[in-house]
């Protein structure tokens, strides 16, 4: 049975500003791909997380489930693994705000205030992200504009030599099509 990778948007459906949300995952990977939808741009709060997760839950998905996300949609990937545990094999991240503690102001406040920006925050939820990892595959990359990010969170939450991946790409672009998830779909594999 083949894995699914599951894509979750990071965008509106008609913003290409950073890409297009790829429909299928390239490289030689023989997988399924799922792409989530959405009329609009979203924050992955508790709210468009349960959204996201129905979506997924629809398909029935019988295979292994991996998540893949990309800038705000990375730490929707990483707190829906937290919000239903064991139920996804892995979560792909790239280039996302994991350790951003102030709320940022892209399109934000329709979704967060501090408060509960903070309580979605990885770096504010190690414990429970070790746990996670007990159970899910977390391979992180950060790239142009949110290594420090990236290498923030790596440092907080420490060594996981078997579940937890982190690979520094300060030179790969804020972008869908700039070569991440084709060279580190086979990481969550």
């Amino acid at each position: 049975m083949k894995p699914t990778f599951i894509i979750l948007p990071a965008t509106s459906p008609t913003d290409a500003t950073y890409g297009i949300t790829p429909t299928q995952v390239e490289g030689g990977i023989q997988a399924e791909t799922f792409q989530v939808r959405f009329d609009q741009e979203v924050w992955y709060n508790a709210q468009y997380r349960a959204l996201t997760y129905e979506q997924i839950a629809r398909r029935k998905i019988t295979g292994r489930k991996i998540l893949v996300g990309f800038s705000k949609s990375g730490l929707g990937a990483i707190n829906l693994c937290l919000d239903h545990p064991g139920e996804f094999a892995a979560a792909l991240i790239f280039d996302s705000p994991l350790s951003l503690w102030l709320q940022p102001p892209w399109n934000t406040t329709v979704f967060y205030d501090q408060v509960h920006w903070e309580q979605d925050l990885p770096v504010l939820n190690l414990e429970r992200i070790r746990e996670m990892l007990g159970l899910t595959r977390l391979i992180h990359i950060g790239g142009r504009n949110f290594s420090d990010q990236h290498d923030a969170f790596a440092a907080a939450l420490g060594e996981h030599p078997s579940a937890c991946s982190y690979f520094k790409e300060p030179e790969m672009v804020h972008h869908w099509s700039s070569g991440w998830l084709e060279k580190y779909a086979h990481e969550a594999l």
